[in-house]
């Protein structure tokens, strides 16, 4: 596949937003935990956090409302109730992936998912068939510092033994795409949780998933999807 000179085998996902439409559910739950505090919470106050480790973005959280940081063991119990609540949403995989995915793999592309969240978390919200596309799974139990540092997308790289220059990854959040870009990737950002201003550092931007399907299609010079 090639864009601007560069021909890509590899495509790196981000999970929530761009594989799954999960992240109103996320901010949904992570607002009810908050209100407990007595701190009120924007969408945005999530989303532009998305991809962090979940202790760092609640620390991160209560610093920005001037609020004391609960003590490790309370972060985790926060952390705990928020799966909790989160995992009684019906969350669904966004309509076009499916389809991106099942092309990828029959042009003999490789693919990894590469997520913020937990292991339990995917193994929640992907069933095996969709796992089943994606050749590595990184997750935030698999690195020791998660994204906007580069080792989510590096360890995906490393095992995939993929080149740099021949990976493209799919994001949907400035704390990915940092990561990416940390990593010297590609990325492309996709429009679903955040407007452009927050994506600028993106290589390219997409406003849908459906924008998404045909500029793969294009930079593989395949047709578009009808």
């Amino acid at each position: 596949m090639q864009n601007a000179g560069k021909t890509f085998n590899t495509f790196l996902f981000d999970m929530d937003g761009v594989v799954v439409d999960s992240m109103p559910a996320h901010a949904g739950s992570w607002r009810k935990i908050f209100c407990e505090f007595g701190l009120t919470l924007e969408d945005v106050d999530i989303f532009k956090r998305e991809g962090m480790a979940g202790l760092d973005s609640i620390a991160e959280i209560f610093l920005e409302k001037n609020t004391v940081v609960p003590a490790i063991h309370e972060l985790l119990m926060l952390q705990e109730r928020k799966i909790s609540v989160f995992e009684k949403y019906d969350v669904k995989i966004f309509d076009e992936i499916p389809g991106i995915l099942s092309f990828l793999k029959n042009s003999n592309m490789k693919t990894a998912l590469v997520t913020g969240s937990m292991r339990r978390s995917v193994d929640y919200m992907l069933d095996d068939r969709l796992q089943s596309f994606f050749d590595v799974i990184v997750t935030v139990d698999d690195v020791e510092r998660g994204k906007p540092f580069p080792d989510p997308y590096l360890k995906a790289l490393h095992l995939l033994d993929s080149n740099k220059d021949e990976s493209l990854v799919i994001e949907n959040a400035p704390m990915g795409i940092s990561a990416a870009k940390a990593a010297f990737l590609t990325c492309v950002a996709i429009e679903t949780t955040l407007p452009s201003e927050y994506l600028q550092e993106a290589d390219n931007i997409v406003t849908s998933h459906g924008q998404l399907q045909s500029y793969l299609h294009n930079i593989c010079g395949a047709p578009a999807p009808s």
